[in-house]
């Protein structure tokens, strides 16, 4: 009797503890706790089954053509013109496309079921034109990032794995250098990926059956010519990608959707090019225009997503990555030039001295200008994780603002049913059952080495059995380590794990496992 009282004890602090921690998130994160407000009690695979809905709203046609057409075009640079052609017609009908992930291996727990679950949906829809998930990722992230794009994971078969074992493609000397430009991995650094299996094998975290697996998966996605043909890691990562997630549905992958991995600077780089730095289009005047740069300023200065000048926090329009130096370095703006805090890089604020310098490959577009490009100019509907789904409406209102105090209604109009709060990232669905009866979240590894006929099947049915809501709460405590730097955190709430919260709402309950360490 002692024990369960301490255990109802135990349960109730925690539900208050949780209710503590979801109130300090939705604090800074108020458009997340109007999501699962309006949303949270329904199941993942209802709220997915929307991201694709079709929308009526015909102003901005020709824009959104634009759009379409320079996506086909580096498309079919990448991955050939039949994806190309498809994918480009499921943007016409369906004007939807994922930024939430970062540019690197899709193995990592959090963007692996984020885009299980559109998969899914877009499968069960039965909707001939929906035939491909299509996601924007982040290149401008660093190789020590902990989404880690600097290689594979895979969860442990030690009696108890806390984090999942990386496969390192590259050395830890790059770990500061962005993904973004990155020369892509040669032969000399494939020709050690055997020797690292095999130390996987040995220390027990693979069979030695799943490591001769893991080395003809190396052999036949990462070491085909055509990829170790590709000048940059990040064009590697978009033909490996689409391999690799066809494993993933192993041995009827034609089944299911592919997936589409584009770098989202780089599209956007193109649309800057061929659209943008020699017309006169609002994100010319943003660039060039003195009264529009005023604007930029009194309306994204501080604002998430933005930049700070008081602060020097985050950059003004795109970073720089200057020849002789090896990471990348702020801007800021400077008369008619935009200049490093050092001074040492300098760039001409001019059509020219931009173009010059993209050609370069010395400049990269920021997040605000990526989402002001994508969103705000293209209206796209761009499916994002929870902090973007706060910081790109707070752009889509600044941008609002900036306009409507130009008198340039017609883009306003354009640009305000644009929807920025769909939320695709942040929770997990995909869990491997460890030797000790838990759960972890499953790497796309495990989905490979360790599936089975039953795995797509249970993915699915977990979907529709658990809501939004709980599929997000597991993440709270990190999303709280996020918002709150460690000097304003609460202590009793750090404490707070996802174990606890899966146990505290029942989760354990309604979870199975889509793949097992055996």
């Amino acid at each position: 009797m002692e024990k369960t009282m301490s255990t109802q004890a135990a349960k109730s602090q925690t539900t208050l503890q949780f209710a503590a921690l979801k109130e300090k998130i939705f604090a800074y994160r108020p458009i997340l706790g109007e999501i699962l407000s309006r949303y949270g009690k329904i199941s993942l695979y209802e709220y997915a089954a929307q991201y694709q809905a079709v929308s009526e709203n015909s102003k901005g046609s020709n824009r959104k053509a634009e759009f379409i057409e320079t996506f086909h075009q580096e498309t079919e640079k990448r991955l050939g013109p039949e994806i190309a052609k498809s994918a480009a017609k499921q943007l016409s009908i369906h004007y939807t496309i994922s930024t939430a992930d970062h540019h690197g291996p899709l193995c990592h727990p959090f963007f692996l079921s984020s885009n299980l679950i559109t998969a899914a949906t877009l499968a069960g829809s039965n909707n001939p034109s929906l035939r491909h998930v299509i996601v924007l990722a982040c290149a401008n992230i660093s190789f020590n990032n902990s989404s880690y794009p600097r290689g594979l994971l895979i969860t442990s078969a030690g009696t108890s794995p806390k984090t999942p074992i990386p496969l390192p493609f590259f050395p830890d000397s790059i770990r500061a250098h962005s993904v973004i430009h990155y020369p892509g991995f040669s032969e000399k650094e494939m020709r050690l990926i055997p020797n690292k299996i095999d130390r996987l094998v040995s220390e027990k975290h693979l069979t030695t059956h799943q490591g001769r697996q893991l080395k003809s998966l190396i052999s036949e996605v990462y070491q085909s010519p055509d990829v170790m043909n590709c000048s940059t890691y990040s064009d590697q990562i978009t033909k490996t990608n689409d391999a690799l997630w066809k494993k993933f549905f192993s041995p009827q992958p034609m089944q299911y959707p592919s997936v589409i991995y584009l770098e989202s600077e780089m599209l956007v780089t193109q649309l800057l090019v061929q659209h943008h730095i020699s017309s006169d289009t609002v994100i010319h005047r943003i660039l060039f225009d003195p009264m529009y740069q005023k604007l930029l300023i009194e309306k994204f200065d501080t604002i998430m997503g933005g930049f700070s000048l008081a602060q020097k926090l985050g950059t003004y329009l795109f970073w720089a990555l200057p020849p002789d130096r090896k990471y990348k370095q702020q801007l800021w703006k400077e008369g008619d030039d935009l200049i490093t805090s050092d001074g040492h890089f300098r760039v001409e604020l001019t059509p020219r001295g931009i173009t010059t310098a993209i050609n370069k490959r010395e400049l990269i577009p920021s997040t605000l200008l990526v989402f002001l490009v994508l969103s705000c100019y293209y209206g796209l509907k761009l499916l994002g994780g929870f902090n973007q789904v706060n910081y790109l409406t707070q752009i889509k209102k600044a941008y609002l603002s900036m306009l409507n105090e130009v008198g340039d209604q017609e883009s306003a109009a354009i640009s305000a049913d644009t929807i920025t709060d769909k939320l695709c990232g942040d929770f997990i669905t995909a869990f491997i059952k460890t030797h000790d009866g838990t759960l972890a979240p499953a790497t796309g590894l495990d989905l490979i080495l360790r599936g089975t006929p039953d795995t797509w099947r249970i993915l699915v049915e977990t979907s529709h059995t658990i809501t939004l809501e709980e599929a997000l709460s597991p993440m709270m405590p990190e999303m709280y380590r996020i918002i709150y730097p460690e000097n304003e955190q609460d202590l009793l709430l750090t404490k707070l794990t996802k174990e606890d919260i899966t146990t505290s709402i029942g989760l354990d309950k309604k979870i199975n496992a889509c793949v097992e360490i055996t």
